[in-house]
């Protein structure tokens, strides 16, 4: 496979069990405490997520489950700290679970991103060209935020 040029670049996130986080770090420490994370961060298996984690977080137990809302049930319920995707998802679950501010708690890194592409068959080198030429037209530059308000349902 080939990639094209990304259409949309997430920041990656953290969602935390509240009430756990508050038992193993203060609002003063959270940024070091991430930076050493040694905790259980649960991932969608066979995701981009589980290298991600292994990179970022070589320190952390990580927790690989068939589903995001597997895992966002694993980090809900205390059976893992912290789940760990892009902030697009990590913000559908605040939005989705009303009494979510009160149990979870999401992080997002400025520095740390999750490109979004179309795969192409690699001996297909037109039509990548061609997905390019598109995608460079539509000048796209949305944020998670963004595609939340636009594709909101009521």
């Amino acid at each position: 496979m080939r990639y094209s040029t990304p259409y949309i670049v997430l920041t990656q996130g953290l969602l935390f069990n509240r009430l756990q986080l508050a038992q193993h770090t203060t609002d003063d420490n959270v940024r070091s405490f991430i930076r050493n994370f040694e905790g259980k961060i649960g991932v969608i298996q066979k995701s981009s997520y589980v290298g991600y984690a292994r990179d970022n977080f070589p320190k952390a137990q990580i927790v690989e489950y068939p589903t995001w809302d597997d895992v966002v049930a694993a980090v809900t319920r205390g059976d893992i700290l912290a789940a760990y995707r892009d902030d697009l998802e990590i913000r559908k679950v605040l939005n989705s679970q009303p009494n979510a501010g009160l149990t979870l708690k999401p992080m997002y890194f400025t520095d740390l991103t999750d490109p979004i592409a179309i795969a192409v068959k690699y001996d297909n080198a037109q039509l990548l060209s061609w997905v390019n030429a598109f995608l460079e037209t539509q000048a796209y530059s949305m944020t998670s935020e963004d595609l939340l308000a636009k594709y909101k349902q009521n």
